[in-house]
């Protein structure tokens, strides 16, 4: 019973006594087979000022002390044949620290852009484009005149479908950026102003007809807006119903459609609409009360006709 007792507390302790490998982790996971991906290999573990050896596989691809922040460990990687290798960290003259995996791919062609569809939209930004081309799988970046979209979606190996950012009016270059190369197009797509819906769209050459102007991104807080109805005449507002309109009186101008400008208080152009004087005057009718009057007035002669007919 003693021997039994004496050989369970030896294997509790050598198994207390065996090292518990760190949690180590590599990002990005996977790279061309020529190499040159720069990757962070990272663990709780890693001590600042600390010499560690890294392998992929069997190779010592960087001999470093970790940056001044513990957590992680940055190099390129080295080139190798495609599929999953595993990355080994040992600390310098010490034991394994961890291991976790990374996958060498076989590159691709360099990415290309064939077409961008819509060719233009709003300078708010917000417009769903597609861009065709080839060599978009895993594609990291979508940019509109350098500033990046504000949100894309790899569709395919061919097309992928991206959200146009904000930008100032004109055509800028429309640029895919993937693990094997970068594709641009360039001015493929041209920011212009918005178009905003004005309610009602004419009203009469005196003015004071009171309208909506549609704004879909507007801010209460960046009030008061400039309205031009033409060159020459002007409405300063900050009222408005709620966050996307904007509610005015129209002032009086000559007959005609104009165009109706919105400016911010800034004075920087934001979108156009137009509206129509009309200086008709309306032709005379008669009140639908009169109407049934005349009807029964016009039955009774015809009645009254006809009878005398009869008796003559």
């Amino acid at each position: 019973m003693k021997k039994i007792l004496m050989i369970g507390l030896i294997l509790a302790l050598s198994v207390l006594c065996v090292p518990v490998a760190a949690s180590v982790t590599i990002s990005p996971g996977q790279g061309p087979t020529t190499g040159g991906t720069t990757v962070r290999v990272s663990s709780p573990d890693l001590i600042p000022d600390a010499l560690y050896w890294v392998y992929f596989d069997t190779t010592n691809v960087w001999v470093s002390y970790t940056t001044p922040y513990p957590g992680y460990l940055e190099l390129t990687t080295p080139s190798h044949a495609a599929g999953p290798v595993t990355v080994t960290v040992k600390e310098a003259y010490s034991d394994t620290l961890g291991t976790t995996s990374f996958t060498y791919v076989v590159p691709g062609a360099a990415p290309t852009i064939t077409d961008v569809s819509p060719t233009s939209g709003s300078t708010a930004g917000g417009t769903s484009v597609t861009i065709t081309g080839t060599g978009f799988t895993s594609a990291t970046g979508v940019t509109f005149g350098g500033t990046a979209a504000t949100s894309f979606t790899v569709d395919s190996a061919t097309q992928i479908t991206a959200a146009t950012p904000s930008h100032a009016i004109g055509a800028v270059n429309v640029v895919v950026t993937t693990p094997n190369g970068i594709a641009t197009r360039t001015d493929a797509f041209t920011y212009i102003l918005p178009t905003f819906i004005i309610s009602p769209a004419s009203g009469p050459t005196a003015g004071g007809t009171t309208v909506q102007i549609t704004i879909p991104y507007a801010d209460p807080g960046k009030g008061p807006y400039w309205v031009y109805f033409d060159p020459l005449t002007f409405v300063v507002t900050d009222t408005y119903p709620d966050s996307t309109h904007l509610e005015l009186k129209t002032p009086p101008h000559t007959a005609g459609t104009v165009v109706v400008k919105v400016e911010e208080w800034s004075h920087t152009l934001v979108g156009t609409t137009s509206f129509t004087y009309t200086d008709t005057i309306p032709s005379p009718e008669f009140p639908s009360s009169v109407l049934p009057v005349t009807m029964i007035i016009g039955f009774l002669g015809t009645v009254l006709f006809i009878q005398r007919t009869r008796e003559q």
